[in-house]
């Protein structure tokens, strides 16, 4: 069976006036991505990035790494399906409804831009709310949506490569756990707990054939720590 290797983005710039980009830790969490690979002889037939900033970087970081080892890698196809969900949006209009039933997300909001578990807890609630809606709320992405546009674009690469081939996904979390939940069949509900844990350039490892789409592996990331020690596991 031909082999999908998708690897999240490196850690983001997390509190910064531009989030979207590596931090100085995210781009070496990259180039690990792409040396471990690279040693493990992977070698990708295709190489696809959604087109936000620290997806790309993650590719390109991971290019570097083979290049390095004097091995050119096919041309990085950007697809904006790959995008991650949009994590401020769900907050920010779900959040006033959310407060409804769970007013104490107001004090958790307070502490958002400097405490990453305060902003979990927020987009823990608020994202377990936009699952349940069935409705458009002010140009917020539908949760079927979004899942939508993952499983066809997955559709559409397996369609364009064929059978027998290695290829490389750069993309977020969330479409990381969607890509999950639609090779385990898993329900919406179990989403959120895929989601959450997936660590910044890890790799999840899918394989598919004509008519199968199966997960090998989840959220590796044992060769950070190996590679990098523990100072490079990271979740934001």
């Amino acid at each position: 069976m031909a082999s999908i290797y998708f690897i999240r983005h490196g850690q983001a710039s997390f509190g910064s006036a531009n989030y979207d980009k590596l931090s100085d830790l995210g781009m070496k969490q990259a180039l690990l991505a792409g040396e471990y690979l690279s040693q493990t002889e992977v070698m990708f037939d295709a190489l696809y990035s959604g087109t936000l900033v620290r997806q790309q970087e993650t590719a390109q970081q991971l290019i570097s790494a083979y290049e390095g080892k004097e091995v050119a890698l096919p041309e990085l196809t950007l697809d904006a399906r790959l995008n991650e969900l949009d994590a401020n949006a769900i907050v920010m209009k779900l959040m006033p409804m959310v407060a409804k039933t769970q007013p104490e997300i107001h004090e958790w909001m307070a502490q958002a831009k400097t405490n990453k578990k305060a902003y979990q807890y927020i987009l823990r609630a608020c994202f377990k709310f936009w699952q349940t809606l069935d409705e458009t709320i002010d140009g917020l992405e539908p949760w079927q949506d979004f899942y939508g546009r993952v499983k066809g674009c997955i559709g559409d690469i397996i369609q364009q490569q064929g059978s027998g081939k290695d290829i490389a996904v750069f993309t977020s979390g969330g479409v990381i756990a969607a890509v999950v939940q639609y090779a385990l069949g898993l329900t919406d509900e179990g989403n959120y707990q895929v989601f959450e844990p997936v660590i910044n350039a890890s790799i999840t490892h899918c394989k598919y054939s004509k008519d199968q789409f199966t997960l090998n592996y989840y959220n590796d990331h044992s060769y950070l720590r190996v590679m990098g020690g523990n100072e490079m596991v990271t979740f934001r």
